[in-house]
């Protein structure tokens, strides 16, 4: 949709179209179709996953429960290692059209002496340049994140039933789904980002009994420790908890479990 957009403002942005009216009223409808279509993924889909999220994230600290003790985030595992797959892969898809960018303004700029669209060319590789930001920042949000909602109470007792490995295509790693329940009984889905067969495998501390969720600030991330080993912490993929959930992943843990 971002693809789509950037082509549209562009369209709006090409120096040929310069004269009457009517040339005019098409720049201006191509750029009105870009904002709209950069707006598209964020109304349709990040708001409302957001209600959702608030709503499911209330109804997890709404169980009366008492908070365990849990030291630190900075005392835990950090998060590098468990993203590492997924940081690469987001910063290939970043530096894609970022450098699209910058090379299309040296062109515009050096050599077709359109300095109109070389800075407009400028201004569209923020965008990828802010992604490639956030994407470098990641641990560093995540430990912070985590540590606020830590601070803020966000803790649940948890125990986890059944778990769930999907391979991924074309690697040697696999992603986990967890079925969690609260001490009230409710149910939560978490889920793992990427993990690889040769890297130490942690998750194995969720068949302990004093497992515990701790949610992130605004139930963006989070993660399933055991307080007295949070060296084994198993960081989560977010939101937390989860609200979208692929059909087969839910057929699979309506199945009886298997001996």
């Amino acid at each position: 949709m971002w693809t789509g957009s950037v082509l549209l403002l562009s369209a709006g942005f090409v120096p040929e179209l310069d004269g009457d009216e009517s040339q005019l009223s098409i720049r201006i409808l191509f750029l009105v179709l870009g904002f709209l279509v950069a707006a598209l993924p964020v109304l349709v889909v990040w708001l409302p996953e957001r209600r959702q999220v608030q709503r499911a994230l209330d109804a997890v600290l709404a169980v009366d429960t008492p908070r365990p003790v849990v030291p630190p985030v900075r005392d835990w595992a950090g998060p590098a290692r468990m993203f590492q797959r997924l940081r690469w892969t987001s910063c290939t898809f970043v530096l894609i059209p970022l450098l699209t960018l910058v090379v299309a303004a040296a062109c515009y700029g050096l050599f077709l002496d359109e300095d109109a669209a070389a800075l407009v060319s400028l201004a569209f590789a923020v965008v990828p340049l802010a992604f490639l930001v956030v994407t470098a920042t990641l641990p560093r949000r995540l430990v912070n994140g985590v540590q606020a909602g830590l601070d803020a109470g966000q803790v649940v007792p948890v125990r986890v039933p059944r778990r769930i490995d999907q391979p991924l295509v074309l690697t040697s790693a696999n992603r986990s789904w967890f079925e969690t329940r609260l001490p009230d009984g409710q149910q939560v889905l978490l889920r793992t980002p990427a993990h690889f067969s040769w890297a130490s495998d942690p998750r194995g501390v969720v068949e302990s009994p004093d497992l515990v969720l701790v949610i992130g600030l605004g139930g963006h991330q989070g993660a399933l420790l055991l307080p007295s080993q949070p060296q084994n912490a198993v960081w989560l993929l977010g939101p937390v908890p989860q609200v979208r959930v692929p059909r087969d992943v839910l057929r699979a843990f309506e199945e009886p479990p298997t001996a």
